[in-house]
């Protein structure tokens, strides 16, 4: 069975535009913007040292890029990666496995997508990569009748602690149903005492999620229970899933369209 690519043409403002990596150069210009924005930005770096992030997954994927025009030929300027399962493409393992136990949701028949290494650069994060990103992941979603999608989000640094009151207010208001819900790996899982729902005051909440789960948890995507310490990225990680059936309704006009 052969799936129909989806069509990206209207994912277009001015000279920002979409399309699914088809080349090894525009995969090298995404693997550059991530090892700066993951590893350099943070550090205060404002020049890009050319280096690479990349692993094993990075050939099994799907590279969803944002590119701009310039003189010198189309630029990346942001990115996911994509990893599908449905019944034309199978997947051994997803990258999510190695920080959560996604064993509920993979046994399943379900169609999946993985969202992973989302990344803009500091110059274009004005808010139209990210729509273009979510209007692509939209048509994607609906091309391949994908039922649920689910990744990492992440906070900045390796204490849960630091992070209570936000993570508290995602167990408590947006846990996924136990059928589905991934668990975070007891080896790399982190503590943490989470608050009382009557404790967290949720606007206060809300304001303390980074900005990527803030648009996550506005479509309607859910969290798995636990915490990760992602060592390497220097991240603590929460494990998050869409039902894309139930995606929030202001939403789904722009973010769900067909290919």
């Amino acid at each position: 069975m052969v799936s129909n690519q989806p069509d990206f043409s209207s994912c277009r403002m001015g000279k920002i535009f979409l399309k699914l990596a088809e080349s090894k150069e525009e995969l090298i210009q995404a693997q550059k913007l991530r090892h700066f924005v993951f590893f350099e930005e943070p550090e205060g770096k404002t020049i890009p040292s050319g280096e690479i992030d990349s692993d094993e997954f990075d050939d099994i994927c799907e590279h969803l890029l944002v590119m701009t025009d310039t003189d010198k030929g189309p630029k990346v300027i942001g990115t996911y990666r994509l990893l599908r399962r449905t019944p034309d493409k199978k997947v051994e393992r997803f990258y999510t496995e190695g920080e959560f136990d996604i064993s509920r949701l993979k046994n399943s028949t379900h169609n999946l997508l993985e969202l992973g290494r989302s990344c803009i650069s500091p110059e274009f994060r004005d808010g139209r990569v990210i729509q273009l990103l979510w209007a692509g992941i939209g048509i994607y979603l609906a091309c391949h009748k994908i039922n649920y999608m689910f990744g990492c989000g992440s906070f900045f640094g390796t204490d849960p602690k630091e992070h209570v009151v936000p993570i508290s207010y995602l167990f408590q208001n947006h846990m996924a149903p136990d059928d589905i819900c991934p668990i975070a790996r007891p080896e790399c899982a982190g503590k943490l005492d989470i608050l009382a729902k009557d404790k967290i005051d949720k606007k206060e909440a809300f304001s303390k999620l980074p900005a990527l789960l803030k648009g996550y948890i506005r479509t309607g995507c859910m969290v798995g229970n636990g915490v990760v310490i992602d060592n390497f990225c220097k991240t603590v990680d929460v494990c998050i899933i869409m039902d894309t059936s139930k995606i929030a309704k202001r939403y789904s006009e722009h973010f769900v369209k067909e290919s």
